[in-house]
């Protein structure tokens, strides 16, 4: 009777050790956010993620609809973001009412429509998955901002 009582307390006690193995093997670090620089007084957030030692930078747009989170807008590692506020900046500089754009980086699609508020110049941007109340406002002014930044850096 007692060496069943062992095997049985030996039993639970090998089972719980290698329980807390197994629950802190789940735990794996994959990234690292970054706030790089806040511009538009605040309201836009430039960060940098890296994951696998691969730099990928996006904003956090503040969302037009108070009840849903910010629109997280990704632009690629350093040399793409770079281009591709350059195109965003030279297409708002051309783009007419009603007109709507494709914008995909780091395998997501985001749909921008031009947009003018209180006159400024910017994009309506969509997450991929959405409704049609919650985009962000990405304006000229910040685009510009951002890119003056990394020409004075």
């Amino acid at each position: 009777m007692k060496l069943v009582s062992i095997i049985k307390i030996s039993l639970i006690a090998v089972l719980l050790f290698s329980y807390s193995d197994y629950a802190y093997a789940q735990l794996k670090k994959t990234a690292k956010i970054e706030k790089v620089k806040s511009f538009t007084n605040g309201s836009v957030v430039l960060n940098k993620t890296i994951m696998n030692n691969v730099e990928v930078y996006s904003v956090t747009l503040p969302n037009n609809s108070q009840y849903y989170q910010p629109v997280i807008f990704y632009l690629g590692n350093k040399d793409e973001m770079i281009q591709n506020l350059k195109d965003l900046s030279s297409s708002l500089e051309t783009a007419q009412k009603g007109e709507t754009f494709s914008f995909s980086a780091c395998g997501k699609n985001y749909q921008l429509s031009f947009s003018k508020t209180l006159g400024q110049k910017c994009f309506k941007v969509w997450e991929p998955i959405n409704t049609s109340v919650d985009f962000g406002r990405f304006y000229k002014a910040t685009i510009d901002d951002i890119l003056s930044f990394y020409s004075e850096e």
